[in-house]
């Protein structure tokens, strides 16, 4: 699937608010690789990204309960990734200049 419609949304977002948060969940086996990371620190650097922050969130189960009730097997358990992955892919952001945060 493409993120086109994600893109234009980033870039109007930077374009037009003041301040921009922009929280990117970690997950395993899906984007926590240095590779995947780079590419994002690219998009967001070609945006301009003075008025934005920056939030990396490590995969987290919060929304499990929710799929017992509703009767669904929860397949996401797999997407934890370590502390040092985590400080790893974060100051890839931080050595491109970009802004982080941690709430």
């Amino acid at each position: 699937m493409s993120n086109k419609i994600i893109e234009e949304n980033i870039k109007a977002a930077l374009n037009w608010h003041p301040n921009v948060l922009i929280r990117t969940p970690l997950i395993a086996s899906f984007n926590a690789e240095a590779k995947i990371i780079h590419r994002f620190v690219s998009f967001f650097q070609e945006c301009g990204t003075g008025n934005a922050r920056f939030e990396l969130l490590k995969y987290h189960e919060y929304g499990r309960q929710k799929w017992d009730s509703c009767g669904l097997e929860y397949t996401m358990n797999k997407g934890y990734i370590s502390d040092s992955l985590f400080r790893s892919l974060e100051n890839i952001y931080k050595k491109a200049g970009l802004n982080v945060i941690r709430s």
